[in-house]
């Protein structure tokens, strides 16, 4: 199924084969009909509006792509942004291309095109996770709390706790042990435990340490020329 955003353009692509499958070139007699699920209504190509009956034209002729730089394929491009009933919501519509003559072996085909939001897509809808406008709700008084408001120890042993007020979330203690590796000094030493040292931003003060050893879990000595240390990026 193809899912666009409410009011794009669909562009409606099909390729005629024969028996053998070989491409059909020069057909004008591939024909569209659109259907909408929710009222079972069929797109009147006359007037881009949605009908139950009295359609001054119900199906649409494909247009041929290019019989030399792509033989086979048709197209059609619907504009959704002119249909004059739309589902404010979105809808799933039903697309089916027929032929008038029997050149075509792969036809009848049919497709499923659902027009909506991006946010229809989400796993929850956003206003369970903020309330409208809550991003816009900084006043003077709620950014100082927010600034006040920072780690008790967010790396274990690596801050005093207590020494900035409440702790941090999960993500930004992530955030901010992800931003020290990427940056702090990182040295190497020959041996087999805690050997890889992550310093803290002082480069003095040793963060996090890692063993590592050869692939048979062994020690590893490190060459004179060999790189070892990381200093802190600017």
């Amino acid at each position: 199924m193809e899912y666009i955003l409410q009011n794009a353009v669909e562009p409606i692509q099909f390729l005629a084969t024969d028996v053998s499958n070989a491409p059909l070139t020069g057909l004008a007699d591939l024909l569209i009909t659109i259907r909408r699920a929710s009222d079972n209504m069929f797109l009147d190509f006359a007037d881009a509006t949605f009908k139950a009956a009295g359609w001054g034209s119900k199906t649409q002729a494909l247009a041929e792509v290019s019989a030399a730089d792509a033989p086979g394929w048709y197209a059609y491009a619907w504009n959704t942004a002119l249909v004059t009933n739309p589902v404010p919501a979105g809808d799933t519509y039903y697309v089916t291309i027929t032929q008038t003559g029997a050149t075509c072996k792969n036809v009848p085909a049919a497709g499923e095109v659902r027009t909506g939001s991006w946010t229809a897509r989400l796993d929850a809808a956003v206003s369970t996770r903020a309330a409208p406008g809550a991003q816009m709700a900084l006043t003077a008084g709620a950014q100082a709390a927010a600034v006040t408001a920072v780690w008790s120890e967010p790396v274990p042993g690596a801050f005093a706790a207590g020494s900035a007020g409440a702790k941090l979330s999960d993500a930004d203690t992530r955030a901010i042990l992800i931003e020290k590796i990427a940056r702090n000094r990182l040295e190497l030493s020959a041996g087999s435990a805690n050997n890889w040292v992550l310093y803290d931003d002082d480069s003095i003060t040793p963060l996090l340490t890692f063993d590592v050893t050869d692939k048979t879990g062994g020690a590893i000595v490190i060459a004179a020329s060999a790189p070892a240390r990381r200093s802190r990026g600017a």
